[in-house]
């Protein structure tokens, strides 16, 4: 009875200490509860984690709707494995007949609360931790993802999960096999974030008083091993080669047998992410959101931040490297993630993009403090205003 008593009056001080953030996460959860689609139906990761758990590793039939592959006779899906291995818990407790929107949903709010408790552990900006939690879901294309649920979205979103607890499980807790584990789940599930890698000996050099030994990077290179195993023995099953990506086979299906990376898509993708404006109308709803994307920082304008950093901030050191590589990536990419509002790929640098920002208006400028909280309010209010009235286009 006594430990009962302890553990209860534990919880309560847990309570009194987070409250504001209880309420906080009650209000994003309800937000979130809100605009995301119920019985939305399920998406292919979670009609392929159906099969896969009966035994199969594709399709029983082409499905025109999703992308997929034939290979040997059978119908696989061409996105990344590691997506699907990430529903099939969701598809075991019954989640194929709440829809892939929920756990898009799920997936987003669980982001929300690893960027508070990550933005708490990064000085200069932890007492931001709030605030970030709020950009995050309301003031960034997040809202429109929870809106919409589709597979494509919710890849990112799973990205955004994975690195997020990978950062903080490394920078809180010093968890070097789990942010190992976490960090090669998320870049097995959007490759890009593999560019990400640079921020955890950089930010462990400026920021840890200790740094770590050979042997914590050894379990953290340890942790990163089995996602990537079960991900090249899943490739070596179905394709017959452990590094061959189903998206190399469909891209060659599909006749896309161009430069995957070129300068020739630097113009047109420089564009879209950092100057395209959507279309202003003389009727309501007054803006027009092409679904070939607008630059980030028109959705989100908190976002502009990254162009003034404080590099007295540390962890600035650490992450704007693996921003800036990731962002380069993607402006050399053939393709810039259509069928959104806004920049789709650029979700996936959302998890560095935001603590960057935040930097920006660090200085200890009153006004350069109160602009944030402008910028974010306004960062809401457009989301939100683009989820009401201008997104009609779905997706699935």
């Amino acid at each position: 009875m006594n430990q009962l008593i302890d553990c209860y009056k534990r919880i309560c001080h847990l309570f009194q200490t987070y409250k504001m953030a209880v309420i906080l996460f009650i209000f994003l959860a309800i937000i979130l509860g809100l605009v995301t689609p119920f019985n939305s139906g399920e998406t292919p990761p979670m009609l392929l984690a159906k099969e896969i758990l009966v035994g199969k590793p594709y399709l029983p039939q082409k499905i025109d709707w999703i992308e997929m592959l034939e290979w040997e006779g059978h119908h696989y899906i061409a996105y990344p494995p590691m997506v699907t291995f990430m529903v099939l818990p969701y598809v075991l407790i019954g989640g194929q007949y709440l829809g892939g929107a929920i756990i898009n949903s799920i997936m987003i709010f669980g982001s929300s609360i690893l960027l508070f408790l990550l933005v708490k552990q990064l000085q200069g900006i932890r007492q931001w931790s709030s605030l970030a939690a709020i950009a995050y879901i309301l003031g960034t294309t997040n809202l429109h993802s929870a809106h919409n649920g589709s597979v494509w979205l919710f890849m990112h979103s799973q990205g955004n999960f994975f690195l997020l607890l990978s950062l903080w499980l490394f920078i809180s807790k010093r968890a070097y096999f789990g942010a190992g584990l976490s960090f090669a789940i998320a870049f097995q599930i959007r490759y890009v974030i593999i560019l990400g890698i640079s921020i955890f000996p950089i930010y462990a050099f400026y920021s840890f008083q200790s740094l770590p030994t050979i042997s914590n990077w050894r379990r953290f290179l340890l942790g990163i091993l089995p996602p990537c195993l079960i991900t090249w023995a899943f490739q070596w099953w179905t394709l017959g080669n452990p590094f061959l990506s189903p998206y190399t086979i469909a891209w060659q299906q599909w006749g896309m047998t161009g430069v995957t990376f070129s300068f020739e898509y630097l113009s047109r993708n420089f564009q879209i992410y950092f100057l395209e404006m959507p279309k202003l109308l003389k009727e309501f709803p007054y803006l027009q959101f092409n679904l070939g994307g607008q630059a980030m920082w028109v959705i989100s304008p908190f976002l502009l931040g990254v162009l003034f950093l404080n590099f007295r901030q540390r962890f600035v050191w650490a992450f704007l490297p693996a921003a800036i590589g990731m962002v380069i990536a993607y402006l050399f990419y053939w393709y810039t993630g259509a069928t959104q509002y806004g920049t789709r790929y650029i979700q996936d640098i959302f998890p560095i993009l935001i603590p960057l920002a935040f930097a920006g208006f660090s200085y200890k400028n009153l006004l350069a403090k109160n602009l944030l909280l402008v910028l974010v309010l306004i960062s809401c209010l457009i989301n939100i205003y683009a989820v009401m009235f201008s997104l009609k286009t779905t997706w699935n």
